[in-house]
C-alpha cells in the first residue's frame, strides 16, 4: 500500500472501532431526520464508481422508494459503503443498490453476481472480525458487517445475509420508517 492508502485504511479502521465501542456503550448517537434516500444511494455510488470501472464492473442503482425516510444519513451511508466495498471485494459481476418500500419501512439492498457468501459463514456474517475462509488472503479487518449491524441496530432495525439464486449475495437493511407528523 502506499503511504496515504495505509492511513486512509488505519484511519478507517479506528473509525470503524470507534462506532463499534459507541453501539457496545450504548452511545451510538443517531440523528435522525426526514432524507431523500434517492440521496442516500446517489453519495455511495459515485464513490466507488472509479474502482468498479477498472475492474470492469458496474454499480446500478435502483430506487424504488421514492421518498424519504427518517435516518441518520451519515450512518446509514457508511453501512451501505461497507456493503458496496464488500461486495467489490469479495463478488463479482453486477453490484445493485437497491431501495424499496415495505410494510415495516425502508429496505436498502445490495447484491452482486459472485460466488454467495459461504454456508459455515452465513451464522457469523455479522459477528466482529469474522471473514469467509475465501476472503482471509485479502485486506479488512472483518468489520465491515459488524459496523453495518450496529449502525442498523442503532435504527432499531435489522439486517441479514444470503445467497440469491442461482448465484450471488444480497445484505439487506430494514429501518422503521415512521412518518413525519406536520402541526
Amino acid at each position: 500500500l502506499q503511504p496515504s492508502a495505509r492511513y486512509a485504511t488505519a484511519a478507517q479502521l479506528a473509525d470503524d472501532l470507534l462506532v463499534l465501542a459507541r453501539s457496545d456503550e450504548a452511545k451510538l448517537i443517531v440523528a435522525k431526520s426526514q432524507t431523500p434516500v434517492t440521496d442516500i444511494l446517489g453519495v455511495v455510488a459515485p464513490r466507488f464508481h472509479a474502482r468498479a470501472q477498472d475492474a470492469g464492473r458496474r454499480i446500478v442503482i435502483d430506487d424504488l422508494f421514492l421518498g424519504a425516510a427518517n435516518l441518520d444519513a451519515t450512518q446509514i451511508e457508511q453501512a451501505l459503503a461497507n456493503l458496496v466495498e464488500n461486495a467489490l471485494r469479495h463478488g463479482r459481476g453486477t453490484i445493485t443498490v437497491s431501495a424499496t418500500r415495505v410494510a415495516d419501512g425502508l429496505r436498502l439492498s445490495v447484491e452482486d453476481e459472485g460466488d454467495g457468501f459461504d454456508s459455515e459463514f452465513l451464522p457469523r456474517a455479522f459477528e466482529r472480525f469474522s471473514q469467509a475462509d475465501q476472503a482471509r488472503t485479502g485486506s479488512g479487518a472483518g468489520l465491515g458487517l459488524a459496523i453495518v449491524e450496529a449502525i442498523v441496530t442503532a435504527h432499531e432495525g435489522t439486517v441479514t445475509a444470503a445467497n440469491r439464486h442461482p448465484h450471488g449475495g444480497r445484505v439487506q437493511i430494514t429501518t422503521p420508517n415512521e412518518p413525519t407528523h406536520h402541526a
